[in-house]
């Protein structure tokens, strides 16, 4: 009997063992998010083109494209209407880093209109958030 429980403890210890490897293996295998700079990078890869108007074309039309899925997914509406406008997904955040901002003027865009759109997005501070406690809270002393 003891031999028998010494055997079933030696093979969930293995199981657990192998168990462990494959999700090291599976999180290490997992497919990276590639960023526009690279997807750049390897669409110019077998090419001869040296043009750098080029390469920032490119980088501008994949940081649009990523802009545009980073913030459909983050989307508040849910009908479609409002995913199909450019102006409600467009932040510039990733044009921002990319240093594109100024590329934007071609879709007749400028930079004062993707910041106020940012701005919006952003949620309420600290001070905006007790200032509103301290108004409920005199509101509530004036009822009484």
């Amino acid at each position: 009997m003891k031999a028998l429980k010494n055997k079933l403890k030696e093979i969930i210890k293995e199981r657990d063992k192998l168990k462990k490897h494959w999700q090291r293996e599976k999180t290490r295998h997992k497919k990276t998010k590639e960023s526009p700079r690279k997807k750049t990078e390897q669409m110019l890869r077998g090419s001869k083109l040296e043009n750098s108007s080029i390469k920032k074309t490119l980088l501008f039309h994949n940081c649009l494209i990523e802009e545009f899925n980073q913030n459909k997914n983050n989307l508040q509406f849910p009908h479609k209407s409002a995913q199909k406008s450019n102006n409600l997904t467009l932040s510039g955040r990733v044009l921002k880093k990319y240093r594109l901002i100024h590329e934007t003027k071609q879709l007749g865009l400028t930079y004062n209109t993707l910041r106020k759109r940012r701005t919006a997005d952003k949620k309420p501070t600290y001070i905006h958030k007790i200032t509103q406690v301290v108004q409920d809270f005199f509101t509530i002393m004036l009822r009484e």
